[in-house]
């Protein structure tokens, strides 16, 4: 075999393929695929819910079948979760565009996750051995590159070190970059690349507590002749809107103070009238109504700041939490006196309606006192307030709540693979407590989770973002173990520390298809390549199939029309070499095409155009000497196929009715000779 096309020559296998995901029967999927002679076979379903293609449609027997047939025949297992109604960060595009649903997320990490990961336990249990589940970072598309503008981009940073350190500090004022690395960042590629795309999503939280919130986009720009020379970012954008929301924020409490302060006349009107007339005391409770109003949303927006700066301050605004805590403490005490004094209203107007008139006067002159002094105290308190977060404003900038969409969904993300496994971990301690005692028993059942970058532009897709997304996720995972002392312990002995835990346990998928949808962004052959080698420390599984044009066309690896899926393959070479690093195989696009009804199935195909086959390089002169090379379909054979073992199974994995040597069953072999056990 030519040398260019020994790609695999290092790689020990399995050589995995993916399901049908709209077939709901994923055992005769994955039957099909070990008959055909995949050593691997990645099962999947489309969505988790719906009518074709359900994860949450599949019967528990069936997983395990699933599990028993792949532990009978020896192949590698794998899950790829749903992927259209399971975004990570929970952002779903709507009529509208896309929105970011608090409530989407957690059903994410209660129910769709979770369900993967419970999966993947029941199974292993029977498998013998962690499985690994593959779940995408998003597919919602967020961002839009064009390398023309990236470049354009960092040149202007170049020649103008002002405005680079400028964007630098409204990096750590929207606190993307902490205060300790400014000066470590010396050139605009150590900043984050969404910073230099040309369109990047914004998230505008609907209420205060980022329940829910809408994505619009924003467009950098060159600036035209009417304005100052030079380029407008993503982030100059972002950083002016949350100005503009901060800035509203703050009016909108100004506001509010001004109003009660301006009510009280009209408050002080109706006490008056209703001290000498008890018949009036109705209008005034009316009135004391409105302004008890006004002072709730008093509260409620000083409370709100309090938590924005918590969440979202840098270190210098988070100095001023105390003596805003302060202020809200006494703004509470006084509103609750406000609850206290209606009490006291209602009274009083049962005093009006039956006792002496001395009595009634007596008793709303207290309450009248009573009220204004609150009052005068309260508008005291929240100006206080107000003047605290006045200098938080003009000392450090604003409170950084409005967040670039690709850090915003990297957040998320990782929340919701962190929360699913603390479920998960909750469904071990009360269904899988026999795997609790010992640390390898433990660890067959933990499930590894690959994160896969999706399409150009959705949430985590350029490599320094995919990293982090991992990163974050390990971060996350780590808080949630030790959570867990118990399980802690078991973890350590197996693996040494939690940390060592994590790295093995969330790692990355890289899909070298997906990464060639950035040539439609204009970039080449050479920035794939080079970013494929920063995402190699990372990769532990490889999605394998060729896509053409920019669209995701899932055609068998070989049938594509340019070498650099090859290439990308020839990259990671010595990845491939590495235990635990495998390839599936995604050849969906022969099936949807009809093309496996004319040709049959795709794996022949694969192994001859892909460079696997010894008919590859023959003359014609060769092959007239290969008759079996002109029988319509190429042929191939292990010993011509280094790297690919194509086995055929035996029958016994093929039904319900057979059982595994640990349940009982009869010791048997398959047909390639190796021991099941």
């Amino acid at each position: 075999m030519d040398e260019k096309y020994k790609i695999l020559d290092k790689y020990p296998g399995p050589f995995s393929t993916s399901t049908s995901p709209s077939d709901t029967n994923q055992l005769k999927q994955l039957l099909e695929k070990t008959r055909a002679g995949y050593t691997g076979v990645e099962i999947q379903a489309i969505s988790f819910s719906g009518t074709q293609g359900s994860w949450a449609s599949i019967p528990k027997q069936i997983f395990e079948e699933i599990a028993r047939n792949a532990y009978l025949n020896n192949i590698q297992l794998s899950i790829h979760a749903p992927i259209r109604d399971l975004q990570l960060p929970g952002i779903y595009v709507t009529e509208r565009g896309p929105v970011f649903s608090e409530e989407e997320r957690k059903r994410n990490a209660d129910f769709r996750l979770f369900s993967v990961l419970a999966a993947a336990g029941e199974m292993a249990k029977i498998y013998g051995k962690s499985i690994r589940i593959n779940v995408h970072a998003s597919d919602i598309p967020i961002t839009s590159w064009e390398k023309g503008w990236e470049i354009k981009v960092k040149s202007y940073l170049r020649n103008n070190p002002e405005k680079f350190e400028d964007l630098k500090q409204k990096l750590y004022y929207l606190g993307i970059i902490k205060k300790e690395d400014l000066d470590k960042i010396k050139d605009p590629d150590q900043l984050p690349s969404w910073v230099f795309a040309k369109r990047e999503g914004i998230i505008i939280p609907i209420d205060p507590n980022f329940n829910r919130a809408e994505i619009f986009s924003l467009e950098s720009k060159e600036m035209g002749p009417l304005f100052e020379k030079g380029i407008k970012t993503v982030v100059d954008e972002i950083y002016e809107r949350n100005i503009e929301y901060w800035n509203r924020i703050l009016h909108d409490l100004y506001s509010f103070v001004n109003s009660a302060k301006n009510y009280l006349q009209t408050l002080a009107q109706e006490a008056a009238n209703a001290l000498y007339d008890p018949n009036k005391v109705g209008l005034f409770y009316s009135a004391y109504s409105i302004l008890y109003n006004y002072f709730d949303r008093l509260r409620e927006t000083v409370n709100d700041i309090y938590n924005y700066v918590e969440k979202f301050g840098n270190e210098e605004q988070k100095k001023y939490l105390s003596k805003i805590k302060e202020k809200t403490k006494e703004i509470e005490e006084y509103y609750n006196k406000f609850k206290e004094l209606k009490k006291e209203l209602d009274n009083l107007r049962k005093i009006s309606a039956e006792k002496a008139y001395e009595e009634y006067q007596k008793h709303a002159k207290y309450i009248f006192n009573e009220l204004f002094g609150n009052t005068y105290y309260n508008i005291k308190t929240v100006e206080d307030s107000l003047n605290e977060i006045g200098k938080l404003t003009m000392l450090c900038g604003p409170v950084s709540i409005l967040k670039p969409a690709q850090e915003f969904s990297i957040e998320k993300g990782a929340e919701t693979i962190a929360e699913s496994y603390k479920k998960y971990l909750e469904y071990v301690k009360n269904n899988l407590k026999d795997f609790l005692t010992d640390p390898k028993k433990l660890d067959i059942i933990l499930p590894e989770m690959v994160i896969e970058h999706s399409y150009a532009g959705s949430p985590g897709s350029r490599p320094d973002l995919w990293i982090k997304y991992i990163e974050k996720a390990r971060e996350k995972l780590k808080e949630v173990i030790n959570q867990y002392p118990d399980i802690k312990k078991l973890i350590e002995k197996a693996y040494g520390s939690v940390e060592d835990f994590v790295k093995e346990k969330i790692a990355g998928t890289i899909d070298v298809a997906h990464m060639r949808f950035y040539e439609q962004y204009g970039y080449s052959k050479g920035d794939i390549l080079k970013w494929i080698r920063e995402m190699k420390p990372y990769i532990k599984h490889i999605h394998l199939s060729e896509s053409q044009w920019s669209e995701d066309t899932h055609l068998p690896f070989g049938l594509g029309w340019d070498d650099l899926t090859r290439l990308e393959l020839e990259e990671l070479k010595d990845k491939l070499a590495e235990k635990g690093v495998y390839i599936v195989h995604e050849p969906g696009g022969w099936y949807t095409t009809g093309f496996s009804n004319q040709f049959g199935g795709e794996l022949p195909y694969t192994l001859h155009y892909g460079g696997f086959s010894p008919y590859m390089n023959l003359s014609y002169e060769e092959a007239l000497f290969k008759p079996e090379y002109f029988l319509g379909m190429p042929m191939y054979t292990p010993a011509y196929t280094p790297g690919i073992t194509i086995t055929r199974y035996s029958p016994i994995a093929e039904s319900f009715s057979g059982l595994p040597p640990m349940l009982g069953g009869k010791k048997v072999q398959t047909f390639s000779g190796e021991k099941l056990e």
